[in-house]
């Protein structure tokens, strides 16, 4: 988890990783297909430190089956789809959460 502050806000970026197994209705691609892929869930977070619901927004990258998972990529893209949701962040908080990612140990 990732905590990001402003000046009156708080945020708390989570990642997940996923694999889904997809079966193809197609007789040309016999066997199940792997695809991986990154969630990236926003919240608030409250004067304690807890998450407030609902979440403000969440972006999704799915990798290609051909392609190799690279989980700082899925990151960059997760992220960067959860805070062009519709979810309207101010440039501060959007520098904010970037400056907390890039930051991140």
């Amino acid at each position: 988890m990732i905590l990001a502050k402003t000046a009156d806000k708080a945020f708390a970026v989570i990642f997940s990783h996923k694999m889904t197994v997809h079966y193809p209705l197609h007789e040309l691609i016999p066997n199940p297909v792997r695809v991986k892929s990154t969630q990236c869930d926003i919240f608030y977070v409250d004067e304690h430190g807890h998450m407030k619901l609902p979440r403000l927004a969440r972006g999704v990258a799915k990798c290609s089956p051909l392609d190799q998972f690279v989980k700082a990529i899925g990151r960059k893209l997760a992220l960067t789809r959860a805070l062009d949701e519709q979810h309207p962040f101010t440039k501060a908080e959007r520098t904010a959460i970037w400056t907390a990612y890039w930051g991140r140990k």
